[in-house]
């Protein structure tokens, strides 16, 4: 809200609320001081992470640059020019070809680098209330999130019930300057009311249809423990472990160099499978399980497909690898195609993350190098011989189905699954 309008004393106690959850999850609040207005970067609390992560490094080029802010805004810029702010986050910083800095820590899905566990606990959350991103005036974004100091989400926040909802929050988005860099370089903005939540990634077409629904169903339930229907934003959404989760395995920019990030119910459906699944697993060592996943046409099916697929490969339970490899089964050559870009994209290009076959023969060559995730249309099944295939007999393995289409029962259904025993 612009700072000049008056604020009604609801949606006043509605900001109050949301500021207080995030504390309790961690976050520190900082002031407008705090940050520079260009790139808003918060450099002491940047100084702090680097410091604590990677003393000798960060030492070193301090020594080097007695004045090292304007240097590390400058590297920061440059990569700019080709990435994304989230991209740097994600991949970390060079600077002049000589230091090296990771600007974020994510958990291992294994325990065996203790230290970088370690590390995780030293990311910095922060937020700063009634932000004024513009020095010339005095308008303000009701609450904007940092990590470890580099701006990541905007909110705006309305109160129905006071005669302003969801809508008037898009609508306030879309009528500043959607140029300025506090509305390129976070990854996520918020609208939201007490009732409902709408989101964007970036502001393409700088109206309000770069806004989509973020609600947990077509009205979202209220809850005992919280005022506010629009709770899981901040009890959910926006806690350090769900944001950390969503930069290593879910965010990465498409081949149009559009942001992807997941909707609602696309990130509520792999939870809930990886977590089903590791819970299984856990306790009994099994992994005989079924899942069905409705989707509508539009609903982003692809993109689900291959977040699960990539959460998946990496899965471990107890440091015991839980899958040798993940099966992507279609009927559709382009959805194939489709999804083993999305996986080089999400992976930094990486081509050995995802093998894409086309015939019988690749696909038995891919079985046979245990390849992580393989891609294939289902009728290349039925060309495989069992006996080339004697290495698979205590393999583990996943099938993602893209459709339950009749061809995927019967005899192609079996020539998929025989060179497999089940556990």
């Amino acid at each position: 809200m612009d700072s000049q309008v008056s604020k009604n004393l609801s949606e006043e106690k509605f900001e109050s609320h949301f500021c207080k959850k995030l504390e309790v999850h961690k976050y520190i609040q900082r002031t407008n001081e705090n940050t520079e207005k260009d790139l808003h970067i918060d450099f002491d609390l940047l100084d702090q992470f680097l410091n604590k992560t990677q003393k000798e490094e960060f030492n070193n080029f301090k020594d080097t640059y007695k004045n090292w802010q304007p240097k590390f805004e400058q590297a920061i810029k440059k990569e700019l020019g080709s990435k994304q702010l989230i991209q740097i986050i994600q991949a970390g910083i060079t600077i002049e070809a000589t230091y090296n800095f990771k600007l974020l820590f994510t958990k291992n899905t294994t325990s065996f680098n203790k230290e970088q566990d370690k590390l995780v606990k030293e990311n910095i959350f922060s937020y700063i209330r009634q932000y004024k991103f513009d020095m010339n005036s005095e308008k303000s974004i009701d609450v904007v999130l940092f990590l470890n100091g580099f701006p990541i989400i905007t909110n705006e926040l309305k109160y129905k019930q006071k005669g302003q909802d969801v809508f008037d929050a898009v609508e306030q988005y879309t009528k500043r300057d959607l140029n300025l860099n506090i509305f390129t370089l976070p990854f996520l903005h918020i609208a939201s009311d007490n009732d409902s939540v709408r989101v964007a990634t970036m502001f393409y077409t700088k109206t309000t249809k770069d806004f989509m629904p973020f609600d947990i169903d077509i009205i979202n339930p209220a809850v005992k423990e919280d005022p506010y229907r629009t709770q899981y934003i901040y009890n959910d959404l926006l806690t350090p472990t769900s944001l950390l989760n969503l930069i290593r395995n879910f965010i990465f920019v498409d081949k149009d160099n559009k942001l992807v990030f997941p909707r609602y119910h696309q990130r509520r459906t792999v939870n809930n499978l990886i977590n089903d699944i590791s819970n299984k697993f856990k306790t009994s060592k099994s992994l005989n399980q079924k899942f069905l996943i409705e989707h509508s046409m539009g609903s982003g099916k692809s993109k689900t497909i291959t977040w699960v697929a990539e959460q998946l490969k990496n899965l471990h339970i107890d440091d015991e690898k839980v899958f040798n490899s993940i099966f992507i089964i279609t009927d559709r050559k382009d959805l194939n195609k489709q999804i083993s870009d999305d996986f080089k994209l999400m992976n930094g290009d990486n081509n050995e993350t995802v093998c894409y076959v086309e015939n019988a023969k690749q696909l038995s060559d891919a079985i046979k190098r245990n390849e992580k995730v393989i891609v294939v249309i289902l009728h290349n099944f039925s060309f495989l011989k069992k006996e080339e295939l004697v290495t698979t007999k205590n393999n583990r393995v996943c099938y993602l189905i893209d459709e339950q289409h009749r061809s995927h029962q019967g005899k192609l259904h079996s020539s998929m699954t025989e060179f497999f025993e089940k556990t």
